[in-house]
């Protein structure tokens, strides 16, 4: 009789005979949380996600083109100048957009409407990044660099591995789903480099987690374990993969009912969640507060800030030095002649006795 955290599988029930599971779980991935300075410098981007981000400049732009449309159609059907300056479309609405007002109004109804619009576009996308802004700075949440095995395939900073010869390598080598058919691959391609991702110790798996870099395909009882006196280490959310857990006999075993009855009568007297209650280890609780309150900002929260500041003081440097340089070197345009005079009675001329100009 074997007593382990054996997995039921159909494969192995043709080989063995298995009691009633005495334990159910699910397989996740384990990996070591990543430093939150590390991502500080994004503070300020990470608020909106990159889709956001593009939106909000395609419309910008598009609100620049349709804006300097409008304006042009005013200008030729009604034939008025000085309406709504064209080439300032961008810098109003981008003034806009970061709750700054403009001097120059559009005078028809098509330029008001679309101005309104814009508005109010802009004070929904304010108002949302202001109250993400506080959320951000006031609670800290550690985020996965992966929440699913999609994404963790789709990555290039993590490798990944799990035991060899387990219930998971099975599962990865004859699924046909893409996901875990991908999996399969890049474990066995990291296994060349690296020959720990299909250890059969699960302290060897353990190590490398905490090296950085890796994660660990395993049952969440097994993670559990480790949380609990670990607090550098995190699961993903996905869950997949359920677990049954049972004691092992000889195929065609006289006791395989005998264990099986006992195991149900475990379950159905509550005893099982008495024992985990009892002797399952608990989360130790991590530094850091339990409960959010307002705290000093540090330099580390602010850097973006000034990195953005930075980025702007050298664009407009860069633009100076472009002008100077145009300004020396450009052209100077060719003086015109100057405009004919008419002719003036000359100065040295004076008068003799007989009242007659004559030349000195």
């Amino acid at each position: 009789m074997t007593m382990a955290p054996l997995t039921i599988s159909k494969i192995r029930e043709t080989a063995m005979d298995f009691t009633y599971p005495f334990y159910h779980d699910f397989t996740s991935v384990l990996l070591k949380r990543p430093d939150p300075n590390a991502s500080k410098w994004r503070t300020y981007i990470d608020i909106f996600r990159w889709e956001v981000l593009m939106f909000i400049g395609l419309a910008l732009l598009g609100g620049s083109v349709l804006g300097i449309a409008i304006d042009l159609v005013e200008r030729v059907i009604f034939r008025k100048r000085n309406l709504w300056i064209s080439f300032n479309r961008f810098w109003v609405l981008l003034g806009a957009l970061l709750q700054q007002g403009c001097r120059s109004m559009p005078k028809r109804g098509s330029g008001r409407m679309f101005l309104s619009a814009w508005w109010l576009f802009s004070i929904v996308m304010a108002a949302t990044y202001s109250g993400n802004l506080i959320a951000f700075l006031t609670v800290t949440k550690d985020k996965a660099p992966f929440d699913t095995l999609e994404d963790m395939v789709q990555q290039d900073d993590y490798t990944y591995g799990t035991i060899d010869e387990s219930v998971w390598t099975t599962l990865f080598a004859g699924s046909h789903t893409p996901t875990y058919k991908a999996i399969h691959e890049n474990i066995q391609r990291f296994k060349v480099e690296d020959p720990r991702v299909l250890s059969t110790d699960t302290n060897t798996h353990l190590q490398h987690v905490k090296e950085g870099g890796y994660a660990y395909i395993a049952d969440m009882g097994l993670f559990q374990y480790w949380l609990a006196t670990n607090c550098d280490l995190m699961v993903i959310k996905e869950k997949f993969f359920p677990a049954r857990y049972g004691a092992g006999l000889p195929q065609n075993s006289a006791y395989t009912k005998l264990f099986s009855d006992q195991i149900m009568k475990i379950y159905e007297n509550g005893l099982m969640g008495v024992w985990v209650k009892r002797w399952w280890p608990k989360r130790s609780f991590c530094a850091g507060s339990l409960t959010t309150e307002a705290r000093a900002l540090h330099l580390m929260d602010t850097q973006s800030v000034f990195y953005l500041a930075g980025v702007g003081f050298g664009i407009s440097f860069a633009f100076l030095a472009a002008e100077l340089v145009y300004s020396v070197f450009r052209p100077k345009p060719s003086e015109p002649p100057p405009p004919p005079q008419a002719d003036k009675p000359d100065k040295s001329l004076r008068r003799d006795d007989s009242d007659e100009y004559l030349t000195s």
